[in-house]
């Protein structure tokens, strides 16, 4: 029986070394494919500033670079360069702060730098990630293991999910980063020594003050190495425990002290601004939605123009998460059908794949904790997409198996269709690019405050990051960055009277936001407490206040 099962797999692999030229094109494809996605990815610095500003960073990095910019020039952790904040993640912030410094308070030019920092670690992540895979998948249905990691490589850089978070002005790309850091140094290590414990426990705290609720990733794996396994003596699991847990807990701990002393939490006010437990359908759908997106292998239709203008909106959305499911289980159809060829991988090299896989678990636990915890406290539906980007990873992961697996019997095909998405990235970004200079933007809030209010006078919004960026006389008013405004917030979106005496008290004599922050801080007839409108454009109001009535 021996005999027959060791000439099965030796015929299998004499089979699948026929694909060894094969697999030498495709790596060379690999190779020019990634380089030519990098210089992509590197020339949206270049990109002119209105469209940098107003359609590749999103609102909310721009209290990031606000408050980075007033650490940069010496005033402070504060978003307005008084009152102070924790409206932020700590490990980003400091990072670009020098930029400021550096520049002498350089705003544009500035944008630019951080864009350069956001591409080093889109690189980076990419990197390690492949070595993870290089060492994981090392013989599986025929991988060599340059062929897996130029293969992984390609696969991160080209995902387009992935590549939105790493420039998003965020620090979703530095949190792939780690993540990818954690997962290399376990498959390295295997914590087999003291010294292990130490570097992942201080790479663990690294990896709160980029975000905090990777605390919940710290615990996890803490459990783990105090339970696991139960042969090895009490004193040496609770040793490891200690030693992850304890030097996890004493890196962050300056900034569990900061939020606690200065504002009375551990959590910042920009998790607390956006809080209100619920078990709510939608929120449920849109996680639900957002997991499968992640998971699915080789997704990538967001490159495709969808026409919203002549298809209903509402069933594009409906097509798309079918297709997305219908790509997750034709995903793991594949696997489960190539189960047999697959097995003869735990035969092979068992340290790094038993590494790769019980960290991946761990992470994989750690990501439906997140799934359940913001489905449940946070009805910012569209972070969702950031909060659970770490099931992004394995949904890579999953395209790498795949295409190994479809390598060995169609590599044409592979090879055509890694083309035809490279020529369909590229496409975009000329687009883009021709779109960027025959029809500038500039958002609707900044126009109608720089047409309409004065320098000297102070404007609220609850979008404010952008706003507050460019214009120093500006006021946060969803209290994201701001713990005084969200002491007065009505967190469940019904009016709220504090906000008119807010604003009063604070003399903000003009809002500019979108019509449901303007409902939630001066109700549906904002005339009431002496509020006019000015000027709506493109959902943006403008109001002024006139006195009341």
């Amino acid at each position: 029986m021996s005999l027959v099962k060791n000439s099965y797999r030796i015929l299998i692999f004499k089979k699948l070394s026929c694909n060894s030229i094969d697999q030498f094109k495709a790596i060379t494809l690999f190779k020019v494919m990634a380089l030519v996605l990098l210089l992509i990815a590197l020339s949206l610095t270049l990109l002119p500033y209105h469209y940098l500003i107003n359609r590749q960073l999103i609102d909310d990095s721009f209290y990031e670079f606000t408050i980075a910019y007033n650490i940069g020039t010496g005033k402070g952790i504060t978003i307005d360069g008084h009152l102070p904040t924790n409206g932020f993640q700590p490990a980003f912030v400091f990072l670009i702060s020098p930029i400021f410094w550096l520049l002498k308070g350089d705003k544009y030019l500035a944008i630019r730098l951080i864009f350069l920092v956001h591409f080093v670690f889109y690189i980076a992540a990419a990197f390690l990630f492949a070595i993870i895979a290089r060492k994981a998948f090392r013989g599986i249905i025929g991988y060599s293991e340059e062929f897996a990691f130029w293969c992984v490589f390609l696969l991160y850089l080209s995902n387009p999910e992935i590549t939105s978070l790493h420039f998003n002005g965020l620090e979703t790309g530095c949190l792939l980063f780690f993540y990818s850091m954690l997962w290399w140094y376990y498959q390295k290590t295997g914590l087999q020594r003291w010294r292990d414990y130490i570097i992942f426990g201080i790479l663990l705290g690294l990896t709160i003050l980029v975000r905090i609720d990777v605390v919940f990733l710290v615990i996890i794996i803490s459990l783990f190495q105090f339970f696991h396994p139960s042969s090895i003596p009490f004193r040496i699991r609770l040793g490891r425990f200690l030693l992850i847990a304890g030097l996890a807990l004493i890196i962050s701990s300056p900034w569990w002290l900061y939020n606690l002393l200065v504002f009375g939490n551990f959590q910042p006010t920009s998790g607390l601004a956006q809080k209100l437990w619920a078990i709510d359908f939608p929120r449920v759908k849109t996680a639900l939605q957002i997991l499968i997106n992640h998971l699915s292998p080789f997704n990538y239709s967001s490159l495709f123009w969808l026409p919203t203008k002549f298809v209903n909106y509402n069933y594009l959305v409906i097509f798309l998460d079918i297709f997305h499911l219908f790509l997750l289980i034709g995903g793991i159809f594949i696997l489960l059908s190539n189960r047999h060829s697959l097995s003869l991988r735990l035969d092979l090299d068992k340290k790094y794949f038993r590494r790769s896989i019980i960290f991946g678990l761990l992470l994989a636990i750690f990501g439906l904790v997140l799934l359940l915890y913001y489905t449940l406290s946070s009805w910012a539906l569209f972070f969702y997409h950031r909060y659970f980007c770490v099931f992004l990873l394995f949904g890579i992961l999953l395209s790498g198996v795949i295409t190994g697996i479809l390598f060995t019997r169609y590599p044409k095909l592979v090879i055509y269709f890694f083309i035809a998405v490279t020529i369909l990235i590229s496409m975009k970004y000329i687009f883009t690019v021709i779109k960027s200079r025959i029809k500038p933007y500039v958002s609707p809030q900044l126009k109608l405050v720089q047409d309409f209010v004065p320098e000297r006078e102070y404007v609220g919004a609850g979008q404010s990051g952008r706003l507050g960026y460019f214009r120093e006389r500006t006021i946060n008013l969803d209290g994201k960055v701001n713990f005084y405004a969200l002491r007065c917030q009505d967190i469940t979106w019904d009016h709220q009277k504090g906000m008119p005496e807010f604003l009063r008290k604070n003399n903000i004599n003009w809002i500019c936001d979108w019509r449901p922050f303007i409902v939630k801080y001066l109700g549906k007839d904002p005339i009431i407490y002496g509020w006019r409108l000015i000027k709506e454009d493109s959902g943006w109001y403008l109001y002024h206040y006139e006195g009341s009535q």
